[in-house]
């Protein structure tokens, strides 16, 4: 996922914006449990604070593995939403 280019460096404001989007504080904090990086120095690293290494990268791309993790749930959460008012409207419960 990064390439020693990476490392010292902060990371892209896209990925900044998406983990902020797609992750939550307790998100940040699963990710500081399992990598045994920092809390606080994932999310500065996340707010572009703090520069990636190689050792606390591994933080970061347990994050991202949750954020994607994140996004297939609001996908079928959204589905399944869909679903249910899509069948109240058929059913006349609500009118549309």
């Amino acid at each position: 996922m990064f390439e020693k280019s990476d490392y010292g460096k902060l990371i892209s404001k896209e990925l900044s914006t998406n983990l902020k989007e797609f992750t939550s504080g307790e998100d940040r904090a699963d990710a500081s449990y399992n990598s045994g990086v920092g809390a606080s120095l994932i999310q500065q690293i996340v707010l572009r604070k703090a520069s990636l290494t190689e050792r606390n990268s591994v933080g970061i791309i347990n994050l991202v593995n949750t954020a994607k993790d994140n996004c297939k749930g609001g996908i079928e959460r959204q589905k399944e939403g869909l679903d249910y008012f899509g069948q109240m409207a058929n059913k006349n419960l609500i009118t549309v």
